[in-house]
């Protein structure tokens, strides 16, 4: 223990007046708590350990300009606690009528619908992005993070793409205004498992079509599945080496013929120079 400075009184953080007896090794104090009964103020002999050093002002005083910011922050809090509840409320109100007008509606709406209520409900933890070529998966922080230094620090905007067919599409623009163009096609998901098997689903039937006849974004398909861990069957490989392996010889002949014609012209040239 160390002795008391010249300091032999104070408030405590709850407002008591307490006499400092000494304080701590540990750096608490040790007090004890003035108590008054009409005129009269008596020292109570019990002994109570407190964390801070009691103040001269009560602490109503020594803290009252933090108090006054903290409680304009919590007037502020509180007026958007009750803007975002108006918000939510208006939200549900769009959630519930358009329930309604899903139970007729086809399965596309109903699928919307129950998107919005788990965008709602911050049950959406990734997106698998639909553009050309195989799919994208990404966790929804890193998807909504703006590009670049013109929209730093926002998110991008996240809309339904409605035809006049009556499908609507969910779409990731990018930037948080919707400039940009249309944004890409996205499928909203409440885990990685579920997007991961969005993405298993669209290369099976990827892989139905191009099996037998690989196309240009093949490659890119087989380098994504390996990317996310989804095997990649041994025949639909086989066909894709196939594929390129053919492509390479067009292009190899297509080389060759070139450099035939350039060597023809190179000896046509040869026998111009030594004629001159």
């Amino acid at each position: 223990m160390t002795d008391t400075e010249t300091q032999t009184w104070g408030y405590t953080d709850r407002g008591e007046k307490v006499e400092i007896v000494q304080q701590l090794d540990d750096g608490q104090w040790l007090v004890r708590r003035y108590f008054e009964e009409g005129d009269e103020t008596y020292l109570s002999d019990e002994l109570v350990i407190v964390s801070r050093k009691p103040t001269t002002k009560p602490p109503e005083s020594v803290y009252a300009a933090d108090i006054s910011k903290e409680l304009e922050r919590l007037d502020e809090l509180r007026k958007d606690c009750l803007t975002a509840r108006k918000e939510k409320t208006e939200l549900a109100h769009v959630v519930r009528d358009m329930k309604q007008v899903a139970k007729t509606a086809p399965k596309n709406v109903q699928a919307v619908v129950a998107g919005i209520d788990a965008f709602l409900n911050n049950k959406i933890t990734h997106l698998v992005e639909l553009d050309y070529g195989p799919p994208k998966m990404r966790p929804l922080e890193e998807a909504l993070k703006a590009d670049g230094d013109v929209d730093r620090g926002n998110r991008r905007l996240v809309s339904l793409f409605g035809r006049t067919e009556g499908d609507l599409q969910w779409r990731l623009h990018r930037y948080s205004d919707g400039s940009g163009g249309n944004g890409v096609e996205i499928i909203p998901c409440p885990s990685r498992d579920v997007a991961l098997k969005v993405v298993e689903d669209m290369f099976t039937r990827h892989k139905a079509v191009c099996e037998k006849k690989p196309c240009m974004y093949s490659r890119k398909w087989v380098e994504r599945m390996k990317e996310y861990g989804i095997a990649v069957p041994r025949d639909y490989l086989a066909a894709l080496v196939k594929y390129e392996r053919s492509r390479a010889l067009i292009a190899a002949d297509a080389l060759e013929e070139k450099l035939q014609a350039a060597r023809k012209k190179l000896d046509y040239l040869d026998v111009e120079l030594k004629e001159a």
